[in-house]
């Protein structure tokens, strides 16, 4: 356990996420290790974390189980966060798919943020914002209130 989280209350900052409005806890918590680690854990952990005041959940569809352990962790605490996850699909059909997969593994009927995963590069990103491409179904899924907000990650 993170010596943050050893103590017994904890007065989080918050901050507004971007233009979405969201206001967020300034530490969020990063869920790519959660594929490591057993289900106890990760349920022990978040839990951990939302009662000190951290309301901000990053993972992606392709950290193995991560967004299952999650949705299995918190399902009775839905309303006391904001989930962040990622798809690594270039098209729209792939990002329909796997936005399907998501929802289902997080038990959620509608994702806070919905990021278009590693767009680093000149022609992933006319590949995701062209005709057909993933950022067409992100906003079709949207407007279907499936995803309120969308956005992209970039490494380098």
């Amino acid at each position: 356990m993170l010596p943050i989280f050893r103590r017994r209350t904890c007065q989080m900052t918050k901050r507004k996420l971007g233009r979405t409005g969201l206001m967020v806890s300034q530490l969020g918590f990063g869920c790519i290790r959660f594929s490591s680690v057993d289900q106890a854990t990760v349920t022990e952990s978040l839990n951990k974390a939302l009662d000190l005041g951290v309301n901000f959940l990053d993972t992606a569809r392709n950290y193995r189980d991560s967004e299952r352990k999650i949705g299995t962790a918190l399902k009775a605490r839905r309303g006391e966060f904001y989930l962040a996850t990622k798809t690594a699909a270039r098209d729209a059909d792939g990002l329909m798919r796997e936005l399907e997969i998501s929802l289902k593994e997080l038990q959620m009927d509608c994702i806070d943020l919905y990021q278009l995963h590693t767009v680093s590069d000149n022609a992933t990103y006319q590949q995701v914002m062209g005709p057909g491409g993933a950022l067409e179904a992100a906003k079709k899924a949207r407007q279907q209130g499936k995803i309120k907000h969308i956005g992209c990650s970039i490494h380098r």
